[in-house]
This record gives C-alpha cells, sequence and structure tokens, in this order.
C-alpha cells in the first residue's frame, strides 16, 4: 500500500480548500490502495474539517496560538526587527517539526497542495527528500508561475526538488511547461487535472435553505460569491451595476463573499452611488448553494483566477456565467465561450451590455441554461476520480 502525504497551509475559507476537501473525498475511497495523512502547517479556522473522511490522518505543525501569532507577525514585518524575528522563528519552527514527521513516516509521495505565507516550500528550500519519494507541486495560480520568473535562482533551486507538476486548466499547463523551460527544468512531467466538482452535494445544498435567507432569495437578483479581495475586482463590479441599474434593470445585485477592510470600501462606494437598497454585501455564507441557483445570473469581473470554481458551482446549480476572460481559468471553465459569456478583460462597455442582453433576453439565457448539463461532466467526481487514480498508480 502506497503511503501520501498532502500538505496545505490551512483550512481556511477559500476555493483552493473546497478543491482539497473534494479531493481527499476521492482519496479516501482509495483506501485499500492507499494510505493518506493530511497535514496541515496552520490550526486555524478549519472550515468544513467535518466533511473530510475518517480515514485519513490529519495532523496540524502549529498550535491554535502559534498559528494566530504567525499570521500576525505576517501582517506586521513592516513594523520592525521584533516581528520578522518571530516570523522567521516560527517558519524554523515549522520546518524542523516537519522533518521530525516526515522522517517518522514511510512516505511514497508527498503532495505540496497550495501555499501561502507558510508553505512547503520553505521547508524544501533546506532539506532534501529521499530520491525514491515522488515530490508533486500542485499548481493553482499563474501568480506562483509570475513569481518564479522573478526570481530565477531561488525558483530554480526549489523547483529542482519537486518530481513532477500538477496544473488544474489548460493556459495554466502552458504556462507553467513555458517557465520550466526558462528555469531549464523542462523535464519535469506536467499532468493537467481539472477540479472535482461534488455535484450531488452543491445540488443537495442548493435546496437547503436558511429561514433568515428566504426573504432575499424570494427577489429577482444577479449574484457574486467570491473573498473581498482586490483581485476579484468588486469596485468595477458595483459600477457595472450601477450602470444597467441607469439602463433600467430592477434586479438587485447580492455579493456573498468575507473580507472586513474591502468590505467597508465597498459598502462606501454602494452609499456614495445610491445603492444601498438594491446592492447587498451578504458577508460570509457556509451555503451559498441556495442563491447560486436562484440567482438570474452569475457575474465575475475578477482580475485573475487559478481555475474559477465558483463558475463551476454556479453552472451546476443551473445559472448561467457572464465574466471576463483573466488569466487562467474562466475560459476552461466556459470552454472559449460556449457554456457562458466570455468578456475581453477589462472592457467594462462590453461587460454592461452583454449583461444586459442576458437579463433582458430570456431565450438567449435559456440557451446558456440548456447547455450547463453537458458542460459540468468534465469536471464530475467520476471523472476526475479515475484521471486521479491512473495518474498516482503511474508514480
Amino acid at each position: 500500500m502506497k503511503k501520501i502525504l498532502i500538505i496545505h497551509p490551512a483550512l481556511i475559507d477559500g476555493g483552493a480548500e473546497r478543491v482539497l476537501i473534494d479531493y481527499l473525498k476521492i482519496l479516501g475511497s482509495f483506501d485499500k490502495k492507499y494510505q493518506t495523512d493530511l497535514i496541515f502547517l496552520e490550526n486555524r479556522q478549519n472550515k468544513h474539517i467535518e466533511e473530510i473522511p475518517k480515514n485519513i490522518d490529519i495532523k496540524f505543525i502549529l498550535s491554535d496560538i502559534e498559528s494566530e501569532f504567525y499570521i500576525y507577525s505576517s501582517l506586521n514585518l513592516a513594523n520592525g526587527y521584533y516581528f520578522s524575528s518571530w516570523f522567521n522563528g516560527i517558519k524554523r519552527r515549522i520546518n524542523e517539526r516537519l522533518f521530525t514527521l516526515i522522517n517518522a513516516n514511510n512516505y511514497d509521495i508527498i503532495i505540496d497542495f497550495h501555499r501561502n505565507s507558510s508553505s512547503f516550500n520553505n521547508f524544501i528550500n533546506y532539506y532534501d527528500l529521499a530520491p525514491r519519494i515522488k515530490v508533486i507541486y500542485w499548481l493553482h495560480g499563474g501568480f506562483y508561475v509570475n513569481s518564479w520568473l522573478n526570481d530565477k535562482p531561488y525558483y530554480t533551486h526549489i523547483l529542482s526538488k519537486y518530481t513532477h507538476f500538477i496544473t488544474i486548466n489548460d493556459q495554466m499547463q502552458e504556462s507553467c511547461h513555458q517557465a520550466l523551460t526558462e528555469l531549464n527544468l523542462a523535464n519535469k512531467p506536467i499532468k493537467l487535472i481539472y477540479n472535482p466538482i461534488d455535484i450531488d452535494s452543491i445540488q443537495q445544498k442548493s435546496e437547503q435553505i436558511d429561514s433568515h435567507d428566504r426573504e432575499l432569495l424570494n427577489q429577482e437578483f444577479i449574484l457574486q460569491v467570491s473573498r473581498l479581495d482586490e483581485i476579484k475586482n468588486h469596485h468595477q463590479m458595483i459600477e457595472i451595476y450601477a450602470q444597467l441599474k441607469q439602463m433600467g434593470i430592477t434586479e438587485k445585485l447580492y455579493i456573498i463573499g468575507g473580507g472586513e477592510i474591502t468590505q467597508k470600501a465597498l459598502q462606501e462606494q454602494i452609499n456614495h452611488l445610491g445603492l444601498q437598497e438594491n446592492c447587498l454585501l451578504l458577508g460570509e455564507r457556509l451555503n451559498p448553494y441556495p442563491f447560486m441557483k436562484r440567482a438570474k445570473l452569475f457575474i465575475h469581473t475578477s482580475k485573475g483566477e487559478g481555475f474559477g470554481l465558483v463558475l463551476a458551482e454556479s453552472m451546476v446549480c443551473g445559472t448561467p456565467v457572464i465574466c471576463y476572460d483573466c488569466p487562467t481559468g474562466p475560459k476552461t471553465i466556459l470552454d472559449n465561450g460556449k457554456y457562458g459569456v466570455l468578456v475581453p478583460l477589462g472592457d467594462k462597455a462590453t461587460f454592461i451590455q452583454q449583461t444586459y442582453s442576458l437579463i433582458k433576453n430570456n431565450e438567449l439565457r435559456q440557451s446558456y441554461i440548456e447547455k450547463l448539463p453537458e458542460s459540468i461532466e468534465r469536471f464530475c467526481f467520476k471523472t476526475i476520480t479515475k484521471q486521479l487514480e491512473n495518474y498516482l498508480d503511474t508514480l
């Protein structure tokens, strides 16, 4: 039986974390062939941890207190030596504990699933693993490829220690190959595996309506779901919505997602535009799927994505998507515009016009809705489970 170790920073509320849980469900079904252990470098939030299969052993490198101070230190690095010394000290503590844990087990495969302020990169910079261990870099965003090329000596050293790479969409696979070639690492195998979508679970959750949301769901609305981050471009989305209101649409805009600093700035913009009654910041929702199912349209103005999981989730719920053609996921999910509307990145006027057409033209919107069941087959559990199993069997 092969032993697999998956390493991830922390189980926060994000797209990569939802994908991780779905992959853990798949790996849990392989328990006759693989033993899977999971390490979180930090112990904080732990959103949806109860969904992880019981046959996967979970370990935390840092305690909850260490984790919170580590993040606090990382946010205050500009404030002097005190915080940087603690930050670097805790990074060394992570590496030492990882070293002890890996040495105590006989792993065949180590998967570096994602990276943040804490990451396996920090460990592998200082330690060499046994040559027999297959070490996989799972690439979730083009940002990381750009960082490789911005510091070539460092990442040539780091990435040379990985034996395999997994990418999650076609554009990312190509950019990964180009970057590794530029770093003289073109011999590294790259595998493309789309993120899995738990279609049955999403559709079931879409029917589980919180009583507090019934009034909101009885309105006509368009929807956006993502963390409130500058790269998601919510400010321009609100500008677009303001112009759509001037053109006569009556649907509200619901924005689901957390981020206190950005949320305050967005609310100020909404107030300034006089949209308080129509553009609503709903905060985080553990279950956003009832909103996805009942929205007339899902809109996405992000300037960059890894995969764009919320687009696929909306499609699972039967709601068509319009989004900017940002790097790197939307083009794959919408199949170059076959399954939804792709707008050239930054073309605000076209986004407004296309959104207006989809809202007002029921026949056009229905033509996309009819294609959605076909569109999500590429990402269903059955398809991805077989691909992952075949891949692991070759390692």
